[in-house]
């Protein structure tokens, strides 16, 4: 009997703070029963998405977020995560798919660009994810997880002195993981 809003407004509450099993538990009870409730609202479908995921139920929040796209294709945040989710379990053809899908929706974005190279260097296509990477880092040119992306693809491809100068690009633009020192001084892709 309680308005969407409300009910959205106490699972959202139940995720904030301090996280415990207890809270994670009831927040998924009433996202649950919000989208038995409300099954046209498509946030209320990426609500549930979100607990699911912070459960550490990629596949539950998958559907859910799947779910979600399918009332509409206006929620970005819901094709990222999706995107995020496909190429976490290593479904690359799905992501490749989707990532085309939420490019037709949303082409100025990134980071959907860089998933897509992501999904198709996966899936042996090399090519068509370099230009994947350039397209992201055209939109976003100073970003160091493109920039580092973008070596490991050349380096991929055979072209290792570009390679190793982009992972040293990305090291000067903020990046400074393990992998990214492993890359640049054992001079190889580490996946």
């Amino acid at each position: 009997m309680m308005p969407i809003d409300q009910k959205v407004k106490i699972v959202v509450m139940l995720l904030g703070g301090k996280k415990n099993q207890l809270r994670m538990n009831d927040a998924a009870e009433l996202a649950m029963v919000a989208v038995k409730a409300h099954p046209d609202d498509p946030k209320v479908f990426a609500l549930y998405g979100d607990v699911l995921y912070q459960q550490g139920n990629l596949q539950g929040a998958l559907t859910q977020f799947q779910s979600a796209l399918k009332i509409t294709d206006q929620l970005y945040a819901v094709w990222e995560q999706v995107l995020n989710i496909q190429t976490s379990l290593g479904l690359y053809k799905d992501a490749i798919k989707t990532a085309d899908d939420a490019l037709s929706v949303y082409p100025n974005q990134a980071i959907l660009y860089y998933y897509m190279a992501v999904a198709l260097q996966n899936d042996n296509q090399n090519a068509q994810a370099l230009t994947n990477i350039k397209a992201a880092l055209q939109l976003d040119a100073e970003n160091p997880l493109y920039i580092e992306y973008y070596g490991d693809v050349l380096f991929l491809k055979g072209d290792k002195e570009l390679a190793l100068a982009q992972w040293k690009k990305a090291k000067s633009a903020g990046s400074d993981s393990e992998k990214l020192n492993k890359k640049i001084n054992e001079k190889k892709y580490i996946q």
